[in-house]
């Protein structure tokens, strides 16, 4: 490595190390960049553009700075085992509803991750199935029976000087299929097996070989719908697996130590055999469908955790809210620069795929056709459905019971499935006077969704009735991710509130001229 060449080295670092900002600390960032610095290397980006150099390696990097190669390995190390320690506490049945290490700070130094309250168990789940997924025999079994291309491949510890001898480098190892040559690999000493302690970073590479061709994976998709179908603590748990996955690739170990902590889950009691077909499931829906590739981002853990500085988030913590379903705000995601707006649809979409290959739905999901009952989405196509429904909740009212009481707040959009609702208000001197009574198809309570303001009626249960709802969180969650059907409801909102309005004015007007006889 040549002078010039370290300095476009050390110019790449810089020129991160200025430019991006972690949601980590400033330690942890610079284990993580020294990293990216490898890939801008190879595919010819940042300082290096326009030229590519596909063999260098994160230990070319480290030399490159004037780093210690041996701190750097361990302080990645350590972010390992952090996660490692983690989960064998859990396992054990200690205390490990932080996610945090021994000494209580959090996990990778993510600052936001010291907020959660987690169920063990469910993390355990999360890094079971993203630890598993991107194993190549498991995608190879769900190529087969989805009938999908994924790919696959696997990482091993390469001789550099037989690579060459061989005419390969890395770009061809992991872009071509070698499914085929594994063992002509092993035999010819390109793929060695050495203990840790004689891995030469000068001679040995720790390189991802193809097995098959394929579109890949998504590991926002992995992170995102995980959390969807099993809650944000499985999606957590995703999220540490690929972490590790990174980190691993310039350790102490070259292994792979996602897939061995896997194992050692798998081996514990906390391990369900359900979580098999989960893999299954994970492993098909975040591969990316061809065609697909400009709505499905596929972040590196530096993308993760990249804060964008004009909402000062990064995506881990917009996939959270999408997850919980709360409002997201619009941000570009990956080196794609994936809209989140299209890819959280994207994803909408993928979640409704998987509910219709259920016996029985992951979660209680209302229909297009119980929507389309109401008058207000009689003009909504079926895609525009699918977007609302999906932030549609539903209830059943006895006789009598409260729903919302007049000078109280308004949280919700009210759409009558099946029974009756009375309308009263309170008349001065009068007492109590019922305004209307509404059937199916009927709404109220729709200016909660428009402005914050105290409701101008009390409405109450007429017989038992089914009720479907939308609330103002769930609303703004529309809005920021399909503006388009956001705006049609709020225009059906509208002409139903200025038609009453009308029928209003009408009755007063006709109760004027009854007064005038």
């Amino acid at each position: 490595m040549d002078d010039d060449f370290r300095g476009l080295i050390r110019a790449d670092f810089d020129r991160l190390l200025k430019r991006e900002r972690l949601d980590v600390s400033a330690e942890v960032e610079r284990l993580i960049l020294v990293q990216t610095v490898e890939g801008h290397a190879h595919n010819g980006h940042g300082e290096f553009r326009p030229r590519r150099f596909v063999d260098v390696t994160t230990a070319d990097v480290v030399r490159a700075l004037r780093l210690d190669g041996a701190k750097v390995k361990r302080a990645r190390q350590e972010l390992i085992d952090d996660v490692f320690g983690w989960a064998e506490r859990a396992m054990a049945g200690d205390d490990a509803t932080a996610l945090a290490d021994a000494d209580g700070k959090p996990l990778l130094s993510i600052p936001f991750l010291a907020d959660f309250a987690v169920n063990p168990g469910a993390v355990l789940r999360g890094i079971y199935i993203g630890g598993k997924r991107d194993n190549s025999d498991v995608r190879a079994e769900v190529e087969a029976e989805k009938g999908v291309t994924i790919g696959g491949g696997s990482c091993y510890v390469v001789d550099a000087d037989v690579m060459r001898e061989m005419g390969l480098d890395s770009e061809k190892l992991s872009h071509q299929p070698h499914e085929d040559e594994i063992e002509e690999f092993r035999k010819n000493g390109l793929i060695v097996e050495l203990p840790p302690e004689e891995v030469d970073d000068d001679r040995y590479r720790y390189l991802y070989i193809r097995d098959r061709a394929g579109p890949g994976h998504s590991d926002d998709a992995a992170f995102v719908l995980s959390g969807a179908i099993w809650g944000v603590d499985c999606a957590l748990g995703v999220f540490l697996a690929d972490a590790v996955d990174t980190l691993e690739k310039y350790s102490e170990k070259y292994t792979d130590q996602d897939d061995e902590l896997s194992a050692a889950i798998a081996a514990g009691d906390a391990y369900d055999p359900s979580w098999e077909s989960d893999l299954k499931d994970i492993t098909y829906l975040s591969a990316v469908p061809e065609g697909d590739d400009d709505l499905v981002p596929d972040s590196s853990l530096r993308y993760f955790l990249r804060v964008d500085v004009d909402v000062n988030r990064c995506a881990l913590q917009n996939h959270l809210d999408f997850i919980a379903g709360r409002p997201t705000v619009p941000m570009v995601v990956g080196f794609d620069r994936v809209l989140s707006v299209k890819f959280y649809r994207w994803a909408r979409e993928r979640l409704l795929e998987y509910e219709a290959r259920l016996e029985v739905p992951a979660r209680a999901m209302i229909t297009r056709d119980e929507l389309k009952k109401n008058r207000l989405f009689r003009e909504f196509s079926g895609q525009e459905l699918d977007m609302v429904r999906i932030v549609v909740d539903e209830g059943m009212y006895d006789d009598g019971r409260l729903i919302i009481k007049e000078g109280g707040p308004g949280e919700r959009l009210y759409l009558i499935d099946a029974g009756k609702c009375s309308v009263t208000t309170q008349i001065s001197g009068a007492g109590t006077e019922e305004l209307k009574l509404l059937g199916e198809g009927d709404f109220f309570g729709e200016m909660s969704l428009i402005e914050a303001a105290p409701v101008s009626a009390t409405v109450y249960a007429r017989g038992r009735c089914r009720l479907l709802w939308i609330d103002r969180k769930a609303f703004d969650r529309l809005i920021a991710e399909d503006m388009p059907v956001a705006n049609k409801l709020l225009k059906a909102i509208i002409l139903t509130f200025c038609e009453r309005a009308r029928d209003t004015t009408a009755k007063i007007e006709g109760y004027y001229k009854m007064s005038q006889f």
